[in-house]
């Protein structure tokens, strides 16, 4: 939110008067600093919006096996001085502190240090997180109108050897995170020294007590996704890797977080849990050009803090999760609970820009929020700002409301993820109701790219399916390029609120068998494993390009008109398929089932091939479902570095006319039809309605997929007594 319209919520609502301020925030500066060891390093405590506070308190944690604590200096502010600074146990620092004026509270400049903690560095080849967190000393931060959530930004000490030297410096560091009871927190994952590594395999550990795994994400190593991670037990996870090039091995640059691995924090206020490296369940290995290396570990830690005070705490923004691939759009849903008499807000979103390039807002369902309210002052940051039409009552909204979605165009390779994470920069965070400033919870999403499979890809694809509910449908599981197949093993993800697995029939691949397939959990856990082992393991097994290999059968259960998607994974069995020259990339197309009474509009877009410079047309044809349509609107995205529109061709339904399509930006067309028929308009299965074309302008091997989508233009999709869903099918 501009400071101009914070003036203004003021000036309207003259109660919520000194109440309505941007987060205070503490930072460790600098955020990475390079020494060796036996030299002292010093870590200044900056602050911004340190307004009227009261008083202070919180901890500093840092590696005792790292660092050596030595003493604190240069205060700046008034009436703190050394002795606000604690030294219980190694590793722990407490700060403490009360204003001279316990009315007024007292406030310094933005970007003031207001002390700095000096260290020796003790260790060679070692890394040390100094953070922030409630432990042993709990966070609390206050001013005149009570207690106030602020924002920590930690640091990083990494020492060299100073002339020393160890085993190995390749070095594995998990970040230190807070956050309240009920949020996310994404812990970082970095390396040092990762510099011809061809394989690595550990654990991690928390305590499932305070935090629950929720996800893997933020993929930076070649190679590595979701299908890497795996979580066999609460509290453990396993990591497993291998360089695509095992020859060489893959080097990263120091610093480069590999991925980061996502928890709903689940415990009380004050409590932590340690996110640390181990060799159980799966053992340390790690392997480079030259053979098997002992690697540095530098555990991190998550802290449950306080949800602040001064308003409805159960405020909570949530972004979704969501897939696609390279080249496609997907749009991500800014969710709401609790949003009762909210007067204003303002807040960032942070995306990986390497992976995601921002589109634009839909669906806006907040009154008086439009896209105006959305800015993208720099890629990766998305400002939210928004002033309710009454300033003086506020504006309710149900909760479940999904009061804006954030849509962008997929750049990054199959396998990279980036996170959405709210957060108070550049824009800090200020939401306020009729009684003063709400501290809200944020619940973060993502956006996973999945693979777009070309036609020499191995590839397991599973059938898509319309069913109702209570009936049981079996959906085929068929292969692409299946040649010489060793051995495979991986995961099927299913919502178990929405579908209950009976089994699986119709094995077609030799040694495949009902027992090849397990369902851990039972038929509404939401999981079935595969394994498989080839009967000849030396010249594998080799079978046509679309064969059926087996069906799996489920039971609707979800309520009408639900969508159900199945998935492939790597979790709880890791993903691992092998022909007999070593590892093959697994790539898939899951299901999606919709469970509806009412037959859905089922569209496709064919697949095409073109050379470069020539012209090609897709044919957009009816699947099934075309019945009594009255009216239909979509949009589809397509790589504008690869396609040209050109123009719409071969028309043959009714009503239907060049005006009807549109192309807004390069990269989307929309479609936007009414029929020419009170009853609506009744199509043949199989039929083309309409070409869309494209001048090739990629180079040869490129491949752009061309999907529908509900932005630019939503779906909607009407007969003439109801809306009617939709199912487009994807080109690959």
């Amino acid at each position: 939110m501009r400071r101009l319209v914070t003036i203004a919520v003021i000036g309207a609502l003259s109660f919520l008067s000194q109440a309505s301020h941007a987060q205070v925030s503490f930072t460790l500066t600098p955020p990475t600093t390079n020494t060796t060891q036996g030299s002292q390093v010093c870590l200044d405590v900056v602050v911004t919006n340190f307004t009227n506070i009261v008083s202070l308190q919180y901890s500093i944690n840092y590696n005792s096996g790292v660092l050596q604590y030595n003493m604190a200096q240069n205060f700046n502010l008034p009436g703190f001085t050394a002795a606000n600074v604690g030294n219980p146990s190694a590793g722990n620092l407490t700060i403490s502190w009360l204003a001279n004026d316990v009315v007024l509270g007292q406030s310094v400049a933005n970007g003031t240090s207001i002390f700095e903690i000096c260290f020796t560095a003790t260790a060679a080849n070692a890394t040390s997180n100094v953070s922030f967190s409630g432990t042993p000393t709990p966070i609390e931060v206050t001013d005149p109108n009570g207690i106030l959530n602020p924002v920590f930004n930690n640091a990083t000490v990494i020492v060299g050897s100073g002339g020393g030297g160890g085993s190995t410096d390749l070095t594995f560091i998990a970040s230190n995170e807070s956050g309240p009871t009920g949020s996310q927190v994404c812990v970082d994952i970095s390396v040092l020294n990762f510099t011809d590594i061809v394989s690595m395999q550990y654990s991690i550990n928390y305590n499932s007590s305070v935090l629950q795994f929720a996800s893997a994400t933020g993929f930076n190593l070649p190679g590595m996704g979701v299908a890497n991670v795996g979580n066999p037990t609460a509290g453990n996870l396993s990591i497993s890797w291998v360089a695509n090039d095992p020859l060489n091995g893959e080097t990263v640059a120091d610093g480069t977080v590999i991925f980061q691995v996502c928890f709903n924090i689940t415990g009380a206020n004050g409590s932590s849990s340690n996110v640390g490296f181990s060799g159980a369940p799966v053992p340390v290995e790690v392997i480079n050009v030259d053979g098997p290396l002992t690697p540095v570990f530098d555990n991190g830690l998550v802290t449950v803090t306080a949800g602040g005070g001064g308003g409805n705490n159960n405020l909570t923004f949530t972004a979704s999760d969501e897939t696609g691939g390279n080249g496609d759009q997907v749009c991500v849903d800014v969710t709401v609970q609790n949003f009762t008499n909210i007067v204003s807000m303002q807040y960032s979103i942070n995306y990986n820009s390497s992976v995601l390039q921002f589109t634009g807002g839909a669906n806006f369902n907040l009154p008086g929020f439009t896209g105006a309210n959305i800015g993208n002052p720099t890629p990766g940051n998305i400002t939210i700002s928004w002033l309710a039409n009454d300033p003086v009552g506020g504006q309710s909204v149900a909760n479940g409301t999904v009061i804006y979605q954030l849509c962008f165009n997929i750049t990054g390779a199959s396998g990279t993820s980036s996170n959405i994470t709210f957060s108070g920069s550049p824009t800090p965070v200020e939401i306020s109701n009729p009684n003063g400033i709400v501290n809200p919870t944020f619940d973060h999403g993502s956006v996973t790219v999945t693979s777009v499979i070309g036609v020499d890809d191995f590839a397991i694809i599973l059938s898509n399916a319309n069913i109702e509910s209570g009936v049981n449908v079996c959906i085929d599981m068929s292969v692409q390029n299946f040649t010489e197949m060793v051995s495979m093993q991986f995961s099927i993800n299913y919502p178990g609120n929405l579908l209950s697995y009976t089994g699986a029939q119709n094995f077609t691949l030799p040694g495949l068998t009902g027992a090849s397939i397990g369902n851990p959990g039972g038929a509404a856990s939401g999981n079935l494993t595969l394994s498989w082992l080839a009967n000849d393991v030396v010249l594998g097994e080799t079978v046509p390009d679309g064969t059926v290999i087996a069906q799996l059968c489920f039971t609707a259960t979800g309520p009408n008109c639900s969508t159900a998607d199945i998935v492939f994974s790597g979790t709880p069995t890791p993903i691992e398929v092998t022909d007999v020259d070593g590892n093959v990339t697994f790539n898939w197309d899951g299901s999606t089932i919709v469970i509806c009474d009412t037959e859905p509009l089922n569209l496709s877009a064919s697949d095409e091939t073109v050379a470069p410079g020539d012209n090609t047309c897709v044919h957009i044809r009816t699947v099934d479902g075309f019945t009594n349509i009255k009216s239909m609107q979509f949009s589809l995205a397509y790589d504008p570095a690869i396609l040209d529109y050109t123009n719409v061709a071969s028309i043959s339904l009714s009503g239907f006319t060049a005006a009807d399509v549109a192309n807004p930006v390069a990269g989307q067309i929309t479609i936007d039809w009414d029929s020419p028929s009170p009853a609506g308009t009744t199509v043949p299965d199989n039929t083309i309605l309409f070409d869309l074309c494209f001048d090739a302008i990629g180079s040869s091997g490129d491949v752009s997929p061309v999907n529908f989508t509900g932005s630019p233009l939503a779906i909607l999709v009407e007969n003439p007594n109801s809306p009617v869903p939709f199912m487009g099918t994807t080109v690959r």
